[in-house]
């Protein structure tokens, strides 16, 4: 299994506003030109040209254009640990690299050169994250919360009791919620969630496991369980899901 798995890439030049939508995997937005609102559920983001937009799997968002505007994007799903997919944004104007290499990927993805997308996206992560250490970004998150997203992160597929996670970090359930949802704009068990169905999309997209076995991995023991959210969350069956074209692995239109 990849620790990082390509989506597509593609780009926007209008000045005609996107529909409401959310996808599986995490988004890269880099403005090449213009200046945008995203419209975010309570985190509305103004960026111009030169900065990139990081948009975590499954947030609704809407991109309002403030006149032209011409983007890079890159979507793509990453294993807990690797990349961060938090919602920020980070000015790259000094960075020869990340507009170099997204519009690269865009234009890979067009020759449906796949295999060299897969090899060049790392990279483009890795630099992010590089840069982003030497960025004031966003605010720091709080020791105890941070080491219960680790722990969440490497043990979604076990059985989780959050009143546990939270004591096991000096704080009460409410607290830690609250926290929670301050710092990542989801709860405890929506990220979970998030994280499971993630390893479902890669599993059922890179292994011959069974949908059972899936579940499994996942953290479902009862396979109708694992099917009943997989299809709550998706519109559709992991079987469903397992035989869609590429493309339609990701996004989902929300409103005309």
């Amino acid at each position: 299994m990849p620790e990082v798995e390509f989506s597509y890439a593609g780009f926007h030049a209008s000045t005609r506003s996107t529909p409401l939508h959310r996808h599986n995997g995490t988004e890269l937005v880099y403005i090449v030109e213009g200046e945008c609102e995203n419209r975010i559920p309570f985190r509305d983001r103004k960026i111009a040209a030169g900065e990139l937009l990081i948009i975590p799997p499954e947030l609704e968002h809407r991109q309002i254009d403030l006149g032209f505007v011409r983007t890079f994007y890159v979507v793509f799903e990453a294993k807990p640990g690797v990349f961060r997919n938090d919602l920020r944004s980070i000015d790259v104007r000094s960075d020869r690299f990340v507009r170099s290499w997204m519009e690269q990927l865009v234009l890979l993805y067009q020759e449906q050169a796949l295999d060299q997308c897969r090899l060049l996206l790392p990279a483009l992560l890795a630099r992010i994250t590089r840069l982003e250490g030497s960025i004031d970004g966003t605010a720091e998150i709080p020791a105890g919360l941070a080491a219960a997203i680790r722990f969440i992160t490497y043990h979604f597929h076990r059985e989780l009791a959050i009143r546990e996670i939270a004591a096991s970090n000096g704080m009460s359930p409410s607290y830690f919620n609250a926290l929670f949802h301050k710092h990542m704009q989801v709860s405890p068990a929506e990220y979970i969630k998030k994280l499971r169905m993630g390893h479902a999309r890669q599993l059922l997209r890179n292994s011959r496991l069974t949908i059972s076995e899936i579940g499994e991995q996942c953290g479902y023991r009862n396979a109708y369980y694992f099917c009943r959210i997989f299809r709550k969350v998706h519109g559709c069956t992991p079987g469903e899901y397992r035989a869609l074209p590429r493309r339609e692995y990701d996004v989902k239109f929300l409103a005309p």
